[in-house]
């Protein structure tokens, strides 16, 4: 897994974190609606960029090994 990549997990993470606090607050109806969107955006974008790494690294195991290089 690159740099880049740990570096958005890492901000999704901390994002996800953020809201999650910002809901045990006392919100008004409209701030708490807005943070919920929020949450689930940063959840999907989390899942999303964890799907991406998932298939990749399928893709590098299914890969056929070269015989002459064994």
């Amino acid at each position: 897994m690159s740099d880049e990549t740990l570096a958005w997990l890492s901000a999704h993470r901390r994002n996800i974190d953020r809201y999650r606090e910002l809901l045990r607050t006392d919100l008004a109806v409209t701030e708490c609606a807005f943070v919920k969107r929020r949450l689930a955006e940063e959840k999907a974008a989390l899942a999303c960029l964890g799907l991406a790494q998932m298939n990749q690294i399928r893709s590098v195991v299914a890969e056929p090994r070269d015989k002459t290089s064994i």
